[in-house]
């Protein structure tokens, strides 16, 4: 099961101190984008902050500085490793839909 104030997939919950960059917050009225359930709104709301520059995916700078701010690898071999892996259309990015497979993939190994 999750711990008290994590994901069950090992990642703090949001919101926590970036260093840096402010993340954006999405407040709990914002409308979702097309494609987005409102039951998927907390991991949305996760995505949000991982997307610093608001393009609405998480590109490989973006994923390495969450990853470091989280002390978890984010060697330029890691980031491509998880690109080929969850990055199904081959745009070099993470959209919300490839992010929530990452997280219900990880869900499930724990």
């Amino acid at each position: 099961g999750a711990q008290r104030g994590r994901l069950a997939f090992g990642l703090p919950w949001w919101p926590f101190q970036w260093r840096g960059r402010q993340r954006r917050q999405v407040p709990d009225d914002e409308p979702l984008p097309a494609g987005v359930e409102e039951a998927d709104r907390p991991l949305f709301k996760i995505f949000r902050g991982l997307d610093t520059d608001g393009s609405g995916s998480i590109d490989h700078a973006e994923l390495r500085a969450a990853l470091a701010r989280l002390g978890l690898p984010h060697s330029k071999e890691y980031i491509q490793d998880m690109m080929e892996q969850y990055d199904h259309n081959q745009d070099n990015t993470i959209d919300f839909q490839e992010f929530k497979q990452y997280v219900n993939r990880r869900e499930h190994e724990f």
